[in-house]
């Protein structure tokens, strides 16, 4: 009796125990078999392996080549999972047009990007959604109006001490961490158990001395009477009289976003740029022959130039297309439901514009890896927002690059000073023989010397 009784009483107690304990164990090795496999409910895409999803298939330096090649495959819009995150690939025009534009309301967010939010001590609005980003957009907007971008020049703030190794140092560790975001469970264990977070702190430290520093010298020149105009020194103007919603450390943070946003991509055309002009003679002689009717030999060209140079600007516009600086935009996210051919991607999933796919798609530009300026006659404003839009280097939507119109019109200048004055051409030795080449944004082996 005594040993029946023991036996119901352990039953009683551990079959509880053991039935939950399975439970647990289930739900974990459920949990654990679903990391990096697609949702169901998005538009289908390659094949995912288990923990790793399509991130072990995607070459993260020249991602776009994969995603396109894929493209072709699953069509204009599928979806690929970089580690345990799902992220939908946009590959078409229209696709494009459709979700970024029409549906620009709805695929605005950015994904959660903690890590970059770690190195920059919370404050990043490039990557940031909210109110944090419109108040930041809206002192982008008002520093580079049409006005301002005319006036406004970085004077030397680029060379600053410790700017550059700060770039280095952010896009160095921003790799090595990016892991942390691509399986975002991993935030719940504790940072001290990853060292790229305690090198993501110190990072955090240097680059926020760094900016304060230059946005304190401002201070200080602007005290004396002394001050350049800069990006810096118009959101202290801005603060001054008022401007709600941004703190001084926030301005700084929003000016050093500006000066290192409008010259990085700036610095990649100008590559691309030079590679192009070394592959295409014939396209650099008619430009300068162009310039030199409407310019002549005494005086570089201006601004008001730029409407009777038609021949110079679709070149510039067709370096951008042929070498795409940015191949894919800046990741999004649905911040709603975004609807497309029967699917409804939900909230928080991520979006990527292929804009390298667009700019190569044979049905838009016949013969694409061909160098053709003349397909862009009669459409000067195709990289602008809207229903027309062909060119994607400055992304679109929403989210498109606020310093567009800065950037286009810095570029103008520079390119149609280059054509101005030199004669860009691929260098050989004495045998004729070409040197070796180097590798531009698309991953072309070009030799631009």
């Amino acid at each position: 009796m005594d040993s029946l009784y023991i036996y119901g009483y352990a039953l009683g107690v551990l079959l509880p125990g053991t039935i939950a304990l399975f439970v647990v164990v289930g739900y974990l090795a459920t949990k654990l078999l679903r990391i990096g496999t697609r949702p169901k409910n998005l538009p289908p895409g390659p094949a995912t392996e288990l923990i790793w999803g399509n991130l072990k298939q995607v070459d993260m330096l020249f991602p776009q080549y994969q995603y396109t090649k894929w493209a072709k495959t699953y069509g204009p819009v599928y979806t690929v999972m970089l580690g345990d995150t799902a992220h939908v690939v946009v590959s078409g025009l229209q696709e494009a047009r459709d979700i970024f534009i029409k549906q620009g309301a709805n695929s605005q967010a950015r994904p959660p990007s903690r890590f970059q939010l770690l190195m920059r001590d919370g404050y990043f609005p490039g990557l940031m959604n909210g109110e944090k980003w419109r108040h930041a957009r809206k002192m982008w907007q008002t520093v580079l109006n049409g006005g301002a971008a005319k006036q406004r020049r970085t004077n030397g703030e680029i060379t600053s001490s410790g700017t550059v190794t700060d770039l280095y140092d952010l896009s160095e560790t921003g790799v090595r961490g990016a892991f942390l975001d691509s399986w975002p469970f991993l935030w719940k264990i504790p940072q001290w158990f990853f060292p790229v977070c305690k090198r993501a702190r110190e990072i955090a430290a240097k680059h926020r001395n760094l900016i304060w520093r230059n946005y304190s010298d401002v201070q200080d020149r602007t005290a004396k009477g002394a001050a350049l105009p800069s990006f810096n020194q118009a959101i202290q103007e801005k603060l001054k009289q008022g401007w709600l919603g941004v703190s001084e450390i926030e301005g700084a943070e929003i000016g050093h976003h500006l000066l290192t946003g409008t010259t990085d991509t700036t610095a990649s055309s100008l590559i691309n740029w030079v590679a192009a002009m070394c592959l295409n003679p014939e396209a650099q002689k008619k430009a300068q022959q162009e310039i030199d009717r409407v310019v002549g030999p005494d005086r570089l060209p201006t601004d008001d130039d730029a409407v009777r140079l038609p021949y110079t600007r679709q070149v510039i516009q067709e370096s951008q297309r042929w070498i795409t600086a940015v191949p894919l935009s800046l990741p999004r996210a649905a911040n709603g439901p975004v609807r497309w051919n029967g699917y409804e991607i939900p909230e928080e999933t991520g979006l990527i514009m292929n804009s390298y796919a667009i700019h190569n798609d044979p049905s838009l530009f016949p013969e694409p890896q061909e160098f053709r300026p003349d397909r862009w006659e009669g459409k000067p404003n195709a990289s602008y927002n809207g229903d027309g839009q062909l060119l994607f280097t400055f992304g679109a939507g929403r989210r498109i690059c606020p310093g567009q119109h800065l950037a286009e019109r810095s570029l103008f200048l520079m390119l149609s000073h280059w054509l101005w004055g030199f004669n860009t051409m691929q260098a050989t030795d004495e045998q004729e023989k070409s040197y070796p080449s180097t590798r531009t944004t698309c991953g072309r082996d070009l030799l631009f010397v």
